[in-house]
C-alpha cells in the first residue's frame, strides 16, 4: 500500500536567443522520461512511524510505504523492507532495479552528467537539440526531481542549408553551411565539448533521443543507420547530418558502398580525399575516376580507399597497374606508398619488378613477408646512401644490385667515413676561428690571486678530460664552447696548475655554475669555498678586466693603503 505525493516536475528553459525560434518546441514528456532513465536509478528512504518514505530518482515518486500483514507480505515485499543502504532493490512503482540509498547519507558524490542530443521532423526538415543534463540529490526536494538541462547547441538541417545556433556557457552564435564544404573548416560541430585550456579540448560522445525523426524527413535516405551503428552513445552525427544537406546523393552511394572511412575524413576535417573521388558527380564511375571494367575489378576484389589511391597514382604515373598490384605495395611498404612509386618513377624501374627483386609473391606467408618488409627498409636506407654519394639510381645494377647486402655494407660505411672527416674538419675549421677568440678571452677572463689561478678552456680535449676527472658532465659542453656558445673556465691551485679542481661556467660577466668533483657531493660549494677570491675575480671582470703594462690584473686599492 503506498500513499503518493508526486513531485515529478520539470525544469527547461531556452536561452534566450533561441526562444524566437519556432522549430525548437520543448521536449515530450515521453522525451523527459526517456533522457530520466539514462541516469543510475536510486531509491531514498527514511524510516517513518509505520513504515519507509520513499523518494525514487527512476519514475519520480515520493510515497509512504506501509509494510502489509504478516499474513499477506511477499516475499518481495519482505525483501524490499528488509534492505539496507546501498543494497540493489527494484523499485517498488515501476519496477526498474535501483541502488537503495538512506536519505542521511551524504550524497555529494551522486551528481551525474548525461549529454542528450533530441532529433525532431519539422515539415521536412531536422531538428536538433543539444543538452548537458544533470542530476544532483542536494536537498530532499532533489531526490525525486527532474534532471535539469542545459542547452548547448540547437540545429536545422534543410536539403542544401545547414544551421548551427550555439549556446557556449559564455557566449552564443550561429554557423550556417550552404555550400561545399572545406574539411579544414567545417563550420557545423557536435554539440558538446570537455576539456579546455593546457589541455586541449575534444568533442564527448552523447545519447540520441529520437533518431526515429530521421526515417520522417528529407534525410529517410542518407544512410544513417550504417553511419550511426548501435544503441550506445553517438559521434560527429551532426556533422554527418551537415554533409548530407550538401551533397546527399555522394554520401548514400559511399555509405552503400562501404567506404564510411572517405565520409569520416570529411566531416572530420582530415582530407577531402578528392585524389580518389570527385564529390557532386552525377555517376560512381565519373566519381570515382574509373571506368565501367575497372569499378567491377575494384568491388570483386573487396579493397578499400588507399588500394583504389595507389591503383590511381600507379595509372598517373604511366606504370603497369592493376588492383592486386595496388595491394601489394600496400602490404609491403605500409603508408610509404607514395614515396615508393615516386622512387621507381625517378629511376625509371617498373614497381612489380622491385617488389620481385625484394622477394614478394602473390602466396608468400606472413614470415615471408617479414622478410619482405625488412629488406625493403634496408633498401631504402641504401637508397638514401646512394643519393649521398651521388650514385647514379637509373642504372639498374645500382638501383637493384644482386649483391645487394654487400653493396648496402660498402655503401654505409663509405657515408660513414664521409661523415668522420666532415666533422673532422669542421672541427679543424671551429678551432682555428676558437684560436683568434681565446686570445681576447684569455686577456678577459685569466687571473691569479691568493694561491689560486684561473683560466680559460684551450681546446675540446681539456675540457673532456676535465670532466673524466672530475666526474661530471662538463665534457658536454665542449663543442659549444668552441664554438662560442659558453665559456668554460678551470680554476686551480696555483702549486698544481695542471691538476683539475673546480669548473667554471661563464656567461659573460654573470658566473652561471661552478662544480668540484662530482658536482660537490656532500661537500661546500666552491663559490663559497672560496668566495673571496671569487669576489675579487668577479668584481675585476665587472671593472673591465684592467691589467698593467706587464700583464697582471690590476686589483682595487683598499681604503688607507699608501700608494707606493
Amino acid at each position: 500500500m503506498a500513499v503518493s505525493d508526486n513531485s515529478y516536475g520539470s525544469y527547461w528553459k531556452l536561452p534566450k536567443h533561441l526562444e524566437s525560434i519556432p522549430q525548437f518546441p520543448m521536449p515530450t514528456e515521453e522525451e523527459q522520461r526517456a533522457i530520466n532513465r539514462l541516469f543510475d536509478a536510486y531509491v531514498f528512504y527514511k524510516t517513518v512511524r509505520g513504515g519507509r518514505l520513499l523518494w525514487t530518482s527512476c519514475c519520480g515518486e515520493k510515497a509512504v510505504f506501509y509494510p502489509s500483514a504478516q499474513q499477506t507480505e511477499t516475499p518481495e515485499h519482505y525483501e524490499f523492507m528488509t534492505a539496507r543502504h546501498n543494497s540493489i532493490v527494484r523499485c517498488p512503482f515501476c519496477g526498474a532495479p535501483a541502488t537503495l540509498k538512506s536519505s542521511g547519507m551524504k550524497r555529494g558524490g551522486l551528481t551525474e552528467w548525461e549529454p542528450v542530443l533530441i532529433l525532431r521532423e519539422m515539415e521536412g526538415d531536422l531538428a536538433a537539440l543539444g543538452v548537458w543534463v544533470r542530476k544532483e540529490y542536494k536537498t530532499e526536494r532533489d531526490l525525486a526531481a527532474r534532471p535539469l538541462y542545459h542547452i548547448t547547441s540547437a540545429y536545422r538541417f534543410s536539403p542544401g542549408r545547414a544551421v548551427q545556433y550555439w549556446n557556449d556557457w559564455n557566449t552564443k552564435g550561429v554557423n550556417e553551411l550552404t555550400g561545399p564544404i572545406d574539411p579544414k573548416h567545417l563550420k557545423i560541430r557536435d554539440p558538446f565539448t570537455v576539456g579546455g585550456y593546457l589541455g586541449g579540448v575534444r568533442y564527448e560522445s552523447y545519447w540520441v533521443i529520437g533518431m526515429d525523426a530521421i526515417s520522417k524527413s528529407a534525410f529517410r535516405y542518407c544512410q544513417y543507420d550504417l553511419f550511426c551503428t548501435g544503441n550506445g552513445p553517438k559521434r560527429h552525427m551532426m556533422e554527418y547530418l551537415a554533409a548530407c544537406c550538401i551533397w546527399p546523393r555522394d554520401i548514400e552511394m559511399l555509405m552503400k558502398c562501404g567506404l564510411r572511412d572517405i565520409v569520416l575524413d570529411l566531416i572530420l576535417g582530415v582530407r577531402k580525399n578528392a585524389d580518389v573521388y570527385r564529390w557532386g558527380s552525377d555517376s560512381p564511375q565519373r566519381a570515382f575516376g574509373l571506368n565501367g571494367q575497372e569499378m567491377r575489378a575494384w568491388r570483386d576484389a573487396g579493397l578499400g580507399v588507399e588500394d583504389l589511391r595507389i591503383y590511381k597514382r600507379l595509372r598517373a604515373a604511366g606504370f603497369r597497374h592493376s588492383f592486386a598490384l595496388a595491394k601489394s605495395i600496400k602490404e609491403v611498404c605500409r603508408y610509404e606508398e607514395v614515396g615508393f612509386i615516386r622512387i621507381c618513377r625517378r629511376s625509371g624501374v617498373e614497381p612489380d619488378r622491385v617488389l620481385r627483386w625484394l622477394g614478394w609473391n602473390d602466396g608468400i606467408c606472413s614470415r615471408g613477408l617479414v622478410r619482405v618488409r625488412g629488406r625493403y627498409g634496408s633498401w631504402k636506407d641504401y637508397l638514401r646512401f646512394c643519393e649521398r654519394l651521388g650514385y647514379d639510381l637509373t642504372d639498374e645494377t645500382v638501383f637493384m644490385p644482386k649483391d645487394f647486402q654487400r653493396r648496402h655494407d660498402e655503401a654505409a660505411e663509405e657515408v660513414k667515413r664521409r661523415d668522420r672527416i666532415e666533422r673532422e674538419l669542421q672541427r679543424a675549421e671551429m678551432a682555428m676561428r676558437f684560436e683568434k677568440r681565446l686570445r681576447i678571452l684569455e686577456k678577459k677572463y685569466d687571473f691569479e690571486h691568493g694561491g689560486l689561478t684561473i683560466r680559460v678552456a684551450r681546446n675540446y680535449e681539456e675540457i673532456v678530460d676535465e670532466g673524466n676527472a672530475l666526474k661530471h658532465c662538463v665534457g658536454g659542453y665542449a663543442g659549444r664552447h668552441i664554438e662560442g656558445k659558453v665559456t668554460i673556465l678551470f680554476l686551480r691551485r696555483a702549486a698544481a696548475p695542471d691538476r683539475p679542481y673546480v669548473t667554471v661556467e661563464m656567461d659573460r660577466d654573470r658566473l652561471v655554475q661552478a662544480h668540484g668533483f662530482e658536482n660537490d657531493a656532500g661537500r661546500e660549494s666552491p663559490q663559497k669555498t672560496h668566495k673571496e677570491f671569487f669576489d675579487l675575480w668577479l668584481d675585476w671582470l665587472k671593472r673591465g678586466s684592467p691589467r698593467d703594462k706587464d700583464g697582471a690584473p690590476k686589483l682595487r686599492r683598499e681604503k688607507g693603503a699608501k700608494v707606493a
